[in-house]
C-alpha cells in the first residue's frame, strides 16, 4: 500500500509540472514585451527633446547675434518636452538604460540655462550701446563719464564671460564667446576713458590741495602735501604709459601739466632758501646794501619759476613785505630809506597838460659825497618811466633838481617814486619813497631860484612793466 501511494504522488507532481510549464513561458513573454515598449517610448521621447534642442540652439544663436527674441511658446514647448522625456524614462526598468537616457535629458536640459545666459548677453549688448553713447558725448570735451556706469557694465560682462565658459555645447559656446569678445572690444574705449579720467582727476586733486596749502611760512606742512602729490603721480603713472588716443587726451590735460608743476616745484626749495635769507636780513635789520642784494637775488630766483601760480604767490609775498607803501607827505625833509644821511624835500610839483615837473632838494648830511637818487614816474596804464637825478650831492650840501616828464596823452601819471638805482619796467622797489602826483608848491621855494643845467635832467624812458616778469 505504501509503495502504491508514493507512485501516485510522484505521478501527480509530474503532471502538475508539465501543466504549469507553458503558463510560465507565456508570462515571461508578456513582461519582456512590456519592458521593450516602455524603453522604446522613452527613447522616442528623448529623441524628440533632442530634436527640439537643435531648434532651440539655432534660436539662441540667432537671438544673441541679431537680437531676434525666442518666442515664449518655444520655451514652453521645450520645457514640456523635458517633462515628458523625464516621465517616460522614469518608467524604464533597466537601470543602465535609464541612466543613459537621463544623461541625454540632462544634456538637452542645459539649453534652458543657456537661454538665461543668452538673455543676459543681449541685455549686456544694450548696456554697452548705451554706455558708448555717453562715452561719445563726453569725449570731445573730456566731460565726466560716470565710472560707476562703466564699472557696472564691465562687471556684468565679466559675469557673462564666466558663464559662457561653462557652456558644453560647442556651437553655442562659440557664438556666445564671439559676442562677448565683440562687446568687450566695443566698450573698451569707455573703460580706458574712465581709467584715464580717474587717474587724471586724482592727480589734479592732489595738485590742487598742494596749491591751496602752499605756505611760505610753513614749508614743512607744504612739503607733506607735495609728497602726497608726488605719490599720486607715481601711483597713476602706469595708466598714462598707454599710447591710445583717449589716454593721450587725458595725459595732455592732467598728467603732463602735473609733471611740469612737479619739476617746477623742485625749484621752490632753492627759491625759498633765498627768500628766507631775505626775510632774515629784513627782520634782523642788516645793512640796506645786504637787504637790497638779497631782494634782487630773490626776485631773480622767483622770475625763474615756471609755474605761474607759485610765482604769483612769491611775488605777492614780496609785494606785501617790501612793496608799495603809503605816500610820503610834502612840506618837510624826508630821510631817504636807502641812502644813509641823505634827505629829500619836494619843493614843487606842476602839471601842465601832459607835462609833469617835480622840483626837489637833496641834502647830504654825511662827511663824504653821495650819489643822489632818481625819480620814477608811474603811469595809469601800468608803465613806469625813470628820470635820472642830479648825480653827486657833495658832503654837507644841498642840491636842487628838476625831473620833467611828458606823456603821450593816453595816460596820466598817478604817483612818483624817489630812490636809488631805480629801474624801468619794474614795480616799486624796497626802501624807496612814494609821493602822490598832484599840484603842490612850497611857499619857501622860488621858481626864480637858479637851477644849473646839471640839475635839469633829460628824460630817460623805458617801456612799462610789472616786476619784469
Amino acid at each position: 500500500m505504501k509503495k502504491k501511494l508514493l507512485r501516485k504522488m510522484a505521478s501527480a507532481s509530474l503532471v502538475t509540472a508539465i501543466a504549469l510549464t507553458p503558463i510560465a513561458t507565456s508570462v515571461t513573454s508578456v513582461g519582456a514585451a512590456t519592458t521593450s515598449s516602455t524603453l522604446s517610448s522613452a527613447v522616442k521621447s528623448v529623441e524628440a527633446l533632442e530634436k527640439l534642442n537643435s531648434t532651440l540652439r539655432a534660436a539662441l544663436i540667432n537671438y544673441v547675434n541679431k537680437g531676434t527674441a525666442v518666442s515664449s511658446s518655444t520655451i514652453t514647448q521645450y520645457n514640456s518636452a523635458i517633462a515628458s522625456a523625464k516621465k517616460s524614462v522614469n518608467a524604464v526598468t533597466s537601470t543602465s538604460e535609464k541612466s543613459k537616457l537621463n544623461t541625454r535629458i540632462a544634456n538637452a536640459s542645459k539649453m534652458v540655462s543657456y537661454y538665461e545666459i543668452a538673455k543676459k548677453l543681449v541685455s549686456f549688448k544694450s548696456s554697452v550701446t548705451s554706455t558708448m553713447t555717453k562715452y561719445n558725448a563726453a569725449l570731445p570735451k573730456l566731460s565726466t563719464l560716470s565710472s560707476g556706469t562703466v564699472s557696472a557694465v564691465v562687471k556684468v560682462g565679466t559675469e557673462i564671460e564666466t558663464a559662457v565658459k561653462t557652456i558644453t555645447d560647442t556651437s553655442l559656446k562659440s557664438a556666445f564667446s564671439a559676442q562677448v569678445s565683440a562687446q568687450k572690444s566695443k566698450v573698451g574705449p569707455a573703460v580706458t576713458y574712465v581709467k584715464a579720467q580717474t587717474a587724471g582727476l586724482a592727480i589734479a586733486s592732489a595738485q590742487a590741495e598742494l596749491k591751496e596749502n602752499f605756505d611760505l611760512e610753513d614749508m614743512e606742512n607744504t612739503m607733506e602735501y607735495y609728497q602726497t602729490f608726488i605719490d599720486t603721480i607715481n601711483k597713476n603713472a602706469k595708466v598714462f604709459s598707454s599710447t591710445d588716443s583717449v589716454t593721450a587726451k587725458f595725459k595732455a590735460k592732467y598728467y603732463t601739466p602735473a609733471l611740469i608743476y612737479r619739476d617746477g616745484f623742485k625749484e621752490i626749495n632753492s627759491v625759498y632758501t633765498v627768500y628766507s635769507t631775505l626775510v632774515s636780513s629784513y627782520d634782523s635789520q642788516e645793512s640796506l646794501d645786504i637787504q637790497r642784494a638779497n631782494f634782487e637775488n630773490t626776485l631773480n630766483a622767483v622770475n625763474s619759476l615756471k609755474d605761474k601760480t607759485t610765482k604769483a604767490y612769491f611775488i605777492d609775498s614780496l609785494v606785501n613785505m617790501f612793496g608799495e607803501s603809503e605816500y610820503s607827505e610834502f612840506g618837510y625833509e624826508t630821510d631817504s630809506l636807502d641812502t644813509e644821511g641823505l634827505s629829500v624835500d619836494i619843493r614843487n610839483i606842476s602839471i601842465s597838460g601832459n607835462t609833469y615837473k617835480v622840483t626837489y632838494v637833496e641834502t647830504n648830511y654825511n662827511d663824504d659825497d653821495v650819489e643822489g637818487s632818481t625819480i620814477k614816474f608811474y603811469g595809469s596804464n601800468g608803465a613806469a618811466y625813470v628820470v635820472q637825478g642830479s648825480g653827486t650831492v657833495p658832503a654837507g650840501e644841498s642840491v636842487k633838481s628838476v625831473a620833467t616828464f611828458t606823456t603821450t596823452g593816453s595816460e596820466d601819471i598817478e604817483f612818483f617814486e624817489y630812490g636809488s638805482n631805480l629801474q624801468a619796467n619794474t614795480k616799486v622797489t624796497i626802501y624807496s619813497l612814494l609821493f602822490e602826483m598832484k599840484s603842490y608848491h612850497n611857499a619857501d621855494d622860488s621858481e626864480d631860484e637858479e637851477i644849473t643845467d646839471e640839475d635839469n635832467t633829460d628824460n630817460e624812458l623805458g617801456d612799462g612793466g610789472d616786476w619784469g616778469i
